[in-house]
């Protein structure tokens, strides 16, 4: 490479890094349905495949499938628009990500104890100090 090619190549990161860069971050724990339908479709696409991303790392899969991944962008779309309320972030959007939505069971609810406590026993008194 020529020593004009390298300095127009190497400007702009030299630039990037002189001026003050502005903390960027985001807190996703409360993104909800509503906010996602909000967003243009190319950013949905964008924000649907890091989504995926990052149920997929949570699981340690490795490999995605790019007819689930599809399947799983369809699935967050409709069960969006069917409740806006939902967060992005959950349960249910994670099984919709990963594709098990049938294939897990919902968990039970908790059974009522059949046989009732006994009574806890009386305090007792301490013993005097001599």
């Amino acid at each position: 490479m020529c020593r004009k090619g390298l300095t127009w190549a190497v400007t702009p990161l030299l630039a990037g890094l002189a001026s003050p860069a502005l903390p960027q971050s985001a807190d996703l724990s409360g993104a909800t349905c509503a906010a996602y339908l909000e967003q243009p479709a190319g950013d949905r696409r964008q924000f649907g495949l890091w989504l995926h991303g990052y149920y997929a790392g949570a699981a340690q899969r490795p490999a995605i499938d790019r007819d689930k991944l599809q399947a799983a962008l369809d699935a967050i779309e409709k069960a969006c628009e069917r409740n806006g309320a939902m967060p992005l972030i959950g349960a249910e959007a994670r099984s919709l990500f990963l594709g098990e939505a049938a294939s897990q069971p919902t968990p039970a609810a908790p059974q009522p104890e059949t046989q009732p406590r006994p009574a806890p026993a009386a305090p007792s008194r301490p013993t005097p100090l001599r």
